[in-house]
């Protein structure tokens, strides 16, 4: 007597005296491979208030929760003001990158920093070359332990300056073996399809309508897949825009150093998620 085991496209035909070991084995190796596709996303930020106001990462979780499919758990390693250059001189980013194990790692430069990529100006100015060699950096370490890297690209309300900003995110994701997200671009869309959106506070921060569509760009490119396009609800934990968040420990590590967090409630009806589904679309 003969017995067919399937895992994935491979089929075993076992006879009598080798089933019970062997289908044993293939099993426990198809139950290791579905825990592994159900394994949460490990998904690391670096960046600046850009990242944690409306805390971004927490709303891609919250995405992820809604379309179901494997989840994300996210950390970030974030300050204010804070240039990616800024984790590299603390001496702890490359370290931990060496060590730890991320599937995605998601580097968000300081807003509308990148445009001097764009410019003709040479030699670059030193800031420029500084943040090139941090994306490198930083690049180099997350895929060298196998994580993807995605370019979060940021925004400028500055005239005439998008397009540079755009041009230069995605340019230096080319450079660093990573994926642009180009968000600052697919707010400029979001609000061409709709003015009536409220997308930017006067302090050039995102208002959580504009960091649902941040969230929503960066979990398209982590997921490679579509949101439903259905009202969006959503809880998360945030921090006043200057907290003095560490660049050397991540949020999680130092709750007795931050204040308690708020509760920020957010709410997107089902038409403004279309817009922003379109917007988001990853060109």
């Amino acid at each position: 007597m003969t017995t067919t085991a399937t895992l994935g496209p491979i089929a075993f035909v076992l006879t009598s005296a080798m089933r019970g070991p062997l289908l044993a084995l293939v099993l426990l190796v198809a139950a290791g491979a579905a825990g592994a596709e159900s394994a949460p996303l490990r998904v690391l930020f670096v960046g600046n208030s850009y990242t944690y106001v409306n805390n971004v990462p927490a709303l891609v979780e919250a995405i992820a929760a809604r379309a179901g499919g494997r989840p994300i758990d996210t950390e970030m390693l974030v300050a204010p003001g804070a240039y990616l250059d800024d984790f590299i001189d603390a001496k702890t980013v490359l370290d931990r990158l060496a060590r730890e194990i991320w599937d995605v790692v998601v580097l968000q430069e300081l807003g509308g920093h990148l445009a001097c990529l764009s410019t003709a100006e040479r030699p670059r100015p030193t800031e420029c070359t500084e943040a090139i060699a941090a994306h490198r950096k930083l690049a180099k370490a997350a895929r060298a332990r196998g994580a993807r890297v995605i370019v979060f690209g940021t925004w400028s309300m500055t005239d005439g300056v998008q397009g540079l900003v755009s041009r230069a995110s995605r340019k230096i994701a080319s450079q660093v073996g990573g994926r642009a997200v180009d968000v600052g671009w697919m707010l400029e869309r979001a609000k061409k399809a709709d003015a009536t959106l409220a997308l930017f506070h006067p302090d050039r921060h995102l208002k959580p309508t504009g960091s649902v569509l941040a969230a929503l760009a960066l979990w398209k490119a982590i997921e490679g897949r579509e949101p439903e396009a259905a009202a969006f609800h959503a809880e998360v934990p945030v921090w006043p825009p200057e907290t003095e968040f560490s660049l050397r420990r991540y949020v999680s590590e130092m709750p007795r150093r931050l204040p308690d967090p708020t509760t920020l409630v957010v709410d997107v009806s089902a038409d403004d998620m279309r817009t922003l589904i379109a917007a988001t679309r990853l060109d």
